[in-house]
């Protein structure tokens, strides 16, 4: 039986070794987990051996901004070192039992997430540039917008044809060619997500990025401080 999801029994990411488990399923500085697996934080800290025990096929329930999304363990989330969570407040948390949105998710340490459908649906299907542009892969959207290009100066039927053509790629190949395109620009892909609202996925990108700007912060500031403390020191 799963635990309830609560807001009072979280624990924060304190941090995310690079190279560990943790940063390759997808999780940053910051994240607040509300349920690993089936238990609930407090069990998870209090007896850390359930996090290595924790099998592929459950899921991390998270906190990142004001999004709660779930996140496969995959290969496990060791590798990151947790805390309790400062108290929170105001945050809606979603149905456990509503139709979660299956989505895959690419990340760059210190830049930031993508969140790539699933499923291709059929309005984007019927717009691949614009496809290409909302999901920020700007390679395969200039190369697309190149074809156009090309197409259309040799004559309407042949941007036509190229047109049905790039149509047809996104409906048949539309998830796959996104996440192969984001590996092409230098995405980590992360373990699956699983998203409550459709309008999630924009939200994520952006608190994603805000995560890390803050760690970057963080990290000169103390960088900064340590060379201060080495100069006084001679």
């Amino acid at each position: 039986m799963n635990a309830p999801l609560s807001l009072e029994d979280a624990v924060e990411v304190e941090s995310v070794a690079r190279g560990s488990k943790a940063e390759r399923i997808g999780l940053v500085p910051g994240d607040v987990i509300l349920r690993f697996g089936r238990h609930a934080p407090s069990e998870a800290i209090e007896a850390p051996t359930i996090i290595g025990l924790l099998g592929r096929h459950e899921t991390l329930t998270v906190l990142r901004g004001d999004v709660v999304f779930r996140l496969a363990v995959g290969p496990g989330p060791e590798g990151a070192e947790y805390v309790r969570a400062r108290p929170l407040e105001g945050i809606a948390l979603p149905a456990e039992d509503g139709d979660w949105i299956p989505c895959h998710g690419a990340l760059r340490r210190g830049k930031g997430m993508l969140v790539l459908p699933d499923e291709t649906s059929a309005i984007w299907a019927l717009v691949p540039l614009v496809c290409f542009a909302r999901h920020h892969l700007w390679q395969m959207a200039a190369a697309t917008a190149l074809v156009y290009g090309i197409a259309a100066a040799m004559g309407a039927v042949p941007f036509v044809l190229a047109y049905v053509t790039s149509m047809v790629t996104v409906a048949i190949g539309g998830p796959a060619l996104m996440r192969d395109a984001a590996v092409r620009q230098g995405w980590q892909p992360t373990a699956r997500l699983q998203l409550a609202a459709e309008g999630d996925a924009p939200k994520l990108e952006v608190a994603t990025a805000e995560r890390w700007k803050i760690e970057t912060e963080k990290a000169a500031a103390a960088a900064a401080a340590s060379t201060t403390r080495t100069a006084e020191a001679h």
